[in-house]
């Protein structure tokens, strides 16, 4: 049996090392955020072959003093908190005293610096985490960290390295991210002599999102500025034609602090819901400043992951901000017919343009469909309910008008009601009536100007499209995805609004459940029970349910009941009502007129006058655009009306 012994020093450094120290753009981050701490307002940082071997970061901050150079290289030394109780009051980026001490124990440094009250500053080489020399040194004000060899003396970890240029990546994310939550600092990148990125520190962040995410994505965003009592959110959320495949794009600070976060991240996911195809995630820029106390960032050893006091409160904030902002912003996509850029030296076919002007052309029958359409080219005088556009034939009365006449001529005002009740008593119960920036008991759609307020139907296209002409642009309406819109509205109020009727189980159902399902049971037991479920402790581990909600014709299981816990446990209660999205977005696809279902223009004011009541009428519940946006603009380009 081996017996138990103290490791050395050098050993415990080394181990220490590799949880702060995970690979190259692990230095280049704990570098970065200790000159952000510095006071820096410009910051270079340099690397070769993917900072392996060669990383620097430079900045003009305020420097180090020559008594404490030695000693900041030490473990657990730091100038930014003094005893326990600061760590309730965290406002810098580091704060543990890790970083110098860990990159120096798996790497060759030298670091030069000087203060504002120096004379002449100082330079120290440490290898392996031995001073080689310490002298002084003529340099500006600020620092100057190189850091070469990386994990030279610990092959181990060196091998698990990936490729130069993979590494090289990650270094530009990590800097990526830290520019976007920094955008008052100057930051320059040079990747193997090659200037990547360079950011002003004008601290807009919007040149910032310019720089790193371009032209055609920037212009997609929108600004959000929130506050209220201590919490403030600001930064710039996508639109939902904005979307990616993956939350790479998500980009979360906690008091300028890079961090990941489950609870933000679905409040900010349940804000766009329905507003994104499936799969698809939103992009943002978002920097939450909350009181330190709090926030517990000493979590994780990366400070990647961090614990609120009220999980509940920033969930609410952080939604109802973004959704305040989604549902007053118009998020009809523009669509480009013709490519920005493009290509001057694309080749054409002489041979299939001449074929194609072969082909026959709609005019060669011109006079025919004159004389066919004489009767709807006169003056006639007719009354508001009649169908001017359709006058020459009769409005065909089926099946599908019926249906879309059914539903348009609904009168929504208690469903109306009911939702700017139900605003108002959010504002009113959780806010304790405190106004904010976003926050307003107006209803929304009193805020919002109706986009659509001096438009002409023009005409319908493949029995499925309306084009609709407004303030120099041509709008395309898809009917099904607009009619679906709206039968999802009605079915959700609906739901949300409705009695749910609770069905006596013959015999109870008998589930087990842990100690932390159990006190949310004792916690929620009336809800659940007027939501439909009547349950009853009756072991230690065991809990009946006497009763179970019967929820679209269908009464609900065990299954469903583990799933609300689920919920209630991780989101709010609210979100509940969630579940039964995907039901509910199907029924209404099945009700929804279908594509090649005739309308006549008469009903199509309805239905547009129906779609453009709803909070959101840009999407249908699946994410698909409901509308979709043509400029005069492109159109003259196309015509070469207008030349690029």
């Amino acid at each position: 049996m081996s017996k138990i012994k103290l490791l050395d020093t050098n050993t415990i450094n080394k181990i220490a090392a590799g949880e702060v120290v995970e690979r190259p753009s692990s230095v280049v981050k704990e570098l970065v955020e200790n000159s952000i701490d510095a006071g820096a307002s410009a910051i270079t940082i340099e690397i070769k072959n993917g900072g392996t071997t060669f990383i620097r970061v430079s900045d003009n901050g305020k420097g180090i003093e020559r008594n404490d150079i030695k000693i900041a290289f030490l473990s657990h030394a730091t100038s930014k908190i003094n005893d326990i109780e600061d760590l309730d009051n965290i406002f810098s980026l580091g704060f543990r005293g890790e970083a110098l001490a860990s990159i120096a124990a798996v790497s060759q440094i030298e670091m030069i610096t000087k203060t504002h009250s120096e004379e002449e500053g100082t330079k120290i080489n440490i290898n392996g985490g031995e001073i080689i020399d310490f002298q002084e040194w003529g340099s500006v004000e600020g620092t100057s960290i190189s850091v070469n060899n990386l994990f030279y003396n610990v092959p181990a970890r060196r091998k698990f390295l990936k490729k130069p240029n993979i590494e090289s990546g990650y270094i530009s994310d990590i800097i990526n991210k830290i520019a976007l939550g920094h955008p008052e600092v100057s930051i320059k990148y040079i990747n193997n002599g090659t200037t990547i990125l360079y950011t002003s520190g004008n601290s807009d962040l919007k040149t910032v999102v310019f720089s790193i995410y371009g032209k055609d994505n920037f212009k997609k965003m929108l600004d959000i500025n929130c506050k209220i009592y201590e919490y403030s959110l600001n930064g710039l959320i996508g639109k939902p034609e904005l979307s990616r495949s993956n939350r790479n794009y998500q980009n979360l600070f906690i008091n300028g602090r890079y961090i990941k976060s489950n609870i933000i991240s679905n409040a900010v996911e349940d804000a766009y819901k329905t507003r994104l195809l499936t799969g698809k995630f939103p992009i943002y820029v978002l920097n939450l400043n909350i009181p330190p106390s709090s926030v517990d960032v000493n979590v994780h050893p990366t400070k990647l992951e961090v614990r609120f006091d009220d999980e509940d409160k920033i969930y609410e904030f952080v939604y109802n901000s973004v959704l305040d902002i989604l549902n007053n912003n118009i998020l009809i996509p523009e669509v480009s017919i013709i490519e920005e850029k493009e290509s001057r030296t694309r080749s054409c076919n002489v041979d299939n343009i001449k074929e194609e002007y072969i082909q026959p052309s709609i005019f060669n029958n011109s006079n025919l469909n004159f004389q066919n359409n004489k009767n709807s080219i006169e003056t006639k005088k007719v009354s508001n309910e009649e169908d001017i556009f359709f006058n020459k034939s009769p409005i065909l009365k089926d099946k599908t008008f019926s249906k879309i006449d059914q539903l348009l001529n609904d009168q929504k005002q208690n469903n109306s009601l009911k939702v700017k009740e139900d605003k108002e008593e959010y504002i009113s119960k959780n806010l304790n009536d405190n106004k904010s920036d976003c926050y307003s008991v107006k209803n929304i759609k009193e805020e919002r100007e109706p986009f659509f307020n001096n438009y002409k139907i023009v005409g319908q296209i493949f029995n499925t499209y309306w084009i609709v002409e407004q303030n120099g642009s041509i709008f395309y309406i898809d009917q099904h995805a607009a009619h679906e819109r709206i039968l999802f509205e009605k079915y959700m109020n609906n739901f949300k609004n409705q009695n749910i009727v609770s069905q006596k189980l013959l015999s109870p159902e008998i589930i087990n459940i842990s100690e932390k399902e159990k006190t949310i049971l004792k916690e929620n037991k009336e809800w659940l029970l007027n939501f439909g479920f009547e349950i009853e402790i009756v072991d230690k581990n065991a809990a009946a349910i006497k009763a179970v909600p019967y929820i679209f014709n269908t009464p609900q299981n065990s299954n469903y009941f583990y799933e609300i816990l689920d919920i209630i446990s991780d989101k709010n209660k609210e979100s509940v009502y969630d579940t039964k999205i995907h039901d509910i977005a199907t029924a209404a696809c099945k009700a929804a007129v279908k594509a090649n279902d005739k309308l006549s223009f008469q009903e199509t004011h309805k239905m547009i006058s129906e779609l453009l009541k709803l909070e959101n009428p840009f999407n249908c519940p699946h994410g698909r655009p409901t509308i979709i946006e043509i400029t005069k603009y492109e159109l003259e380009k196309l015509f070469k009306r207008i030349q690029n």
